[in-house]
């Protein structure tokens, strides 16, 4: 098992170098072009639309205000007159159903780093088992999306002073599934030079897709594609997170499996988790605190968080939903893929962990933190600043070495993760 590194500062101010007056947004570029349950097509023609000044509409999704099926649009972001900058690529997060490329991470430009943001189709838009009809269709549009992103950066960074050999991917939650999908997704291959998943969840269980026989394929009406159904209708359909398929093109196995068998790019990894994960995502993930500790309740898991039983069943639900999701994922990909992992516990005041996306402020916002001298430092240079075998820990008051997943709590979790499959 990891040893745990308590992090204070990792000292990259000199890989820091404020953008100069001529830094510029490129918003709103057409990178592919879809139709509803096909594969994306890559958009050479996209200067046509230049200038770019405004992003492009959202994925269809609920409660978004700006949003249209035509929607796959990436921002480029860039620290002014450069060449062969390093480049990141963000994947946003959301559950699968929600979100957007967005601005976030544009403060890296910074840093003197080319910064990427896109789309990617959501819900059953994105991420539909239909294909029983054509095998050679996957179900994981937005998986797709994803590669068609990296296959427009790799076409046209240069033009923007990016480095196309030099390019990392980093994501958070449903973004930090994006980048592990990546990672064993052999159309992404050669395609990004590292890779930084924070709060991905690739041991958790995936649906299976419906590959059914001939027989009955060829009974299954076509209707059910729903090809003239509202968008809006469609991804109402989906009230919790979604989740990719496997069994599928170019998904065939549970990620960790992949990764078990050697299915995983080999770049720097870098992995890692919040201390509170499961702090609305529990509840996002379609589970009652009731529910979810029925299904999952144990003798082992009692004495591995009766700490937090202490406090409150919730509380005790939202920690171990947290760790089972996204703690055993990040240490298997590290484990599987010889990267870093972290564990983020910058806590607010009488809070008992870190929350889930609470690390954004810290990571975006401008200021110095250790958290995004970390990053700042694996994308210039492909080391975040720890050693391979510790754990990187990112809190301040250094007192979370307690409630980090022991070699205990991963085993109860791993065992209970068989209760959710």
């Amino acid at each position: 098992m990891f040893k745990y590194l308590g992090i204070l500062a990792v000292g990259l101010s000199a890989c820091t170098a404020a953008a100069g007056p001529a830094a510029q947004n490129h918003l709103g570029i057409e990178y592919a072009v879809a139709e509803r349950w096909q594969l994306p097509v890559l958009n050479t023609d996209w200067k046509r639309a230049a200038p770019f000044d405004a992003m492009g509409p959202a994925c269809p999704q609920d409660g978004q205000a700006v949003m249209k099926e035509d929607c796959l649009f990436l921002n480029v972001f860039t620290p002014g007159d450069t060449k062969n900058a390093p480049v990141l690529v963000w994947f946003h997060g959301g559950g699968f159903r929600a979100g957007s490329g967005g601005d976030g991470p544009k403060t890296f430009v910074n840093d003197g780093v080319v910064v990427v943001t896109f789309n990617y189709r959501l819900g059953k838009l994105g991420f539909h088992d239909w294909a029983g009809w054509d095998e050679g269709n996957p179900r994981n549009f937005g998986q797709a999306d994803m590669v068609a992103a990296l296959d427009w950066v790799q076409a046209n960074i240069a033009q923007f002073g990016g480095d196309p050999k030099n390019v990392t991917l980093a994501g958070h939650s449903a973004g930090g599934m994006g980048v592990q999908l990546m990672l064993t997704d052999t159309r992404a291959k050669g395609k990004f030079a590292r890779a930084w998943t924070h709060a991905g969840y690739g041991s958790w269980p995936f649906p299976k897709a419906f590959n059914p026989s001939p027989e009955i394929r060829a009974r299954i009406r076509y209707r059910a594609l729903e090809t003239a159904r509202p968008a809006d209708q469609i991804v109402a359909q989906t009230p919790f997170f979604h989740l990719p398929y496997i069994d599928a093109p170019h998904l065939s196995e549970q990620p960790n499996r992949l990764w078990a068998k050697g299915y995983v790019a080999d770049v720097p990894i870098v992995t890692g988790w919040n201390s509170y994960d499961g702090a609305g995502t529990l509840g996002g993930a379609g589970f009652s605190v009731e529910d979810f500790i029925k299904r999952i309740d144990s003798d082992e898991i009692r004495a591995a968080y009766g700490a937090d039983f202490a406090v409150s069943d919730t509380q005790a639900a939202q920690r171990i939903f947290g760790d089972m999701r996204y703690g055993v994922s990040s240490l298997e990909l590290a484990d599987q893929g010889n990267g870093w992992s972290f564990y983020y516990d910058d806590r607010q005041a009488g809070a008992p962990g870190a929350y889930h996306g609470q690390q954004y402020d810290s990571l975006f916002g401008g200021a110095e933190s250790d958290f995004r001298e970390a990053l700042s430092q694996f994308i210039q240079t492909g080391n975040p600043g720890w050693d391979l075998d510790e754990i990187g820990l990112f809190s301040p008051e250094l007192t979370s070495q307690s409630n980090a997943l022991s070699d205990a709590k991963r085993a109860a979790l791993i065992s209970a993760l068989e209760a959710i499959k």
